[in-house]
Protein backbone atom coordinates (compact mmCIF):
# COMPACT_ATOMS: atom_id res chain seq x y z
CA UNK A 1 0.00 0.00 0.00
CA UNK A 2 1.13 3.52 -0.73
CA UNK A 3 -0.18 6.40 1.31
CA UNK A 4 -1.20 9.20 -1.03
CA UNK A 5 -2.96 11.55 1.35
CA UNK A 6 -3.66 11.54 5.08
CA UNK A 7 -6.25 13.91 6.55
CA UNK A 8 -6.73 13.15 10.25
CA UNK A 9 -9.12 16.09 10.76
CA UNK A 10 -11.58 14.62 8.25
CA UNK A 11 -10.74 10.98 9.05
CA UNK A 12 -9.60 10.26 5.51
CA UNK A 13 -6.86 8.08 4.04
CA UNK A 14 -6.25 8.10 0.31
CA UNK A 15 -4.23 5.02 -0.62
CA UNK A 16 -2.97 3.12 -3.63
CA UNK A 17 -3.15 -0.63 -3.27
CA UNK A 18 -0.07 -2.58 -4.29
CA UNK A 19 -0.28 -6.04 -5.80
CA UNK A 20 0.87 -7.72 -2.57
CA UNK A 21 -1.89 -6.28 -0.38
CA UNK A 22 -3.68 -8.78 1.83
CA UNK A 23 -7.33 -9.55 1.06
CA UNK A 24 -9.59 -7.54 3.35
CA UNK A 25 -6.86 -5.01 4.19
CA UNK A 26 -8.97 -1.93 3.49
CA UNK A 27 -12.00 -3.16 5.40
CA UNK A 28 -9.93 -4.25 8.40
CA UNK A 29 -7.97 -0.97 8.40
CA UNK A 30 -11.17 1.07 8.27
CA UNK A 31 -12.63 -0.95 11.17
CA UNK A 32 -9.49 -0.62 13.31
CA UNK A 33 -9.08 3.11 12.68
CA UNK A 34 -12.71 3.66 13.64
CA UNK A 35 -12.33 1.49 16.73
CA UNK A 36 -9.13 3.24 17.87
CA UNK A 37 -10.33 6.79 17.27
CA UNK A 38 -14.05 6.41 17.93
CA UNK A 39 -14.72 8.11 14.57
CA UNK A 40 -15.71 6.61 11.22
CA UNK A 41 -12.86 6.67 8.67
CA UNK A 42 -12.95 6.81 4.90
CA UNK A 43 -10.30 4.94 2.94
CA UNK A 44 -10.25 6.00 -0.69
CA UNK A 45 -8.59 3.38 -2.87
CA UNK A 46 -6.71 3.93 -6.10
CA UNK A 47 -5.05 1.40 -8.31
CA UNK A 48 -1.28 1.54 -8.11
CA UNK A 49 -1.11 2.06 -11.88
CA UNK A 50 -3.14 5.27 -11.52
CA UNK A 51 -0.70 6.86 -9.07
CA UNK A 52 2.30 8.97 -10.04
CA UNK A 53 5.72 7.41 -9.60
CA UNK A 54 6.68 10.50 -7.60
CA UNK A 55 9.03 9.56 -4.74
CA UNK A 56 6.57 10.89 -2.17
CA UNK A 57 4.31 7.98 -3.08
CA UNK A 58 6.84 5.21 -2.52
CA UNK A 59 5.92 2.52 -0.04
CA UNK A 60 7.65 2.57 3.32
CA UNK A 61 9.41 -0.66 2.37
CA UNK A 62 10.86 0.97 -0.76
CA UNK A 63 11.84 4.11 1.15
CA UNK A 64 13.64 2.06 3.81
CA UNK A 65 15.44 -0.04 1.19
CA UNK A 66 16.60 3.08 -0.65
CA UNK A 67 17.82 4.64 2.60
CA UNK A 68 19.72 1.44 3.43
CA UNK A 69 21.34 1.43 -0.01
CA UNK A 70 22.43 5.06 0.45
CA UNK A 71 23.98 4.21 3.82
CA UNK A 72 25.84 1.27 2.32
CA UNK A 73 27.20 3.49 -0.46
CA UNK A 74 28.23 6.11 2.08
CA UNK A 75 30.00 3.43 4.15
CA UNK A 76 31.71 2.08 1.03
CA UNK A 77 33.33 5.51 0.57
CA UNK A 78 35.03 5.52 3.99
CA UNK A 79 38.73 4.69 4.22
CA UNK A 80 38.16 1.87 6.72
CA UNK A 81 35.63 0.06 4.53
CA UNK A 82 37.73 0.60 1.40
CA UNK A 83 40.70 -1.02 3.15
CA UNK A 84 38.56 -3.90 4.46
CA UNK A 85 37.23 -4.58 0.95
CA UNK A 86 40.80 -4.57 -0.39
CA UNK A 87 41.82 -7.17 2.20
CA UNK A 88 38.61 -9.18 1.72
CA UNK A 89 37.70 -8.68 -1.96
CA UNK A 90 34.79 -11.15 -1.89
CA UNK A 91 33.15 -9.41 1.08
CA UNK A 92 29.80 -7.69 0.69
CA UNK A 93 28.29 -4.94 2.80
CA UNK A 94 24.88 -6.19 3.87
CA UNK A 95 23.92 -3.68 6.52
CA UNK A 96 25.12 -0.47 8.14
CA UNK A 97 24.54 0.53 11.74
CA UNK A 98 25.63 3.70 13.47
CA UNK A 99 27.77 3.40 16.56
CA UNK A 100 26.34 5.30 19.49
CA UNK A 101 27.18 8.96 19.09
CA UNK A 102 28.87 8.53 15.69
CA UNK A 103 27.84 8.92 12.10
CA UNK A 104 29.53 7.97 8.85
Amino acid sequence: MRLIHFDPDNHLLDIALTSDIAPGFVKKSRELLSQWTGKPWTLKEQKESEVSEDSSYKTLRVQLQEAKEKLIEKARETDLVKKALEVFPDAEIQDVRYLKGREL
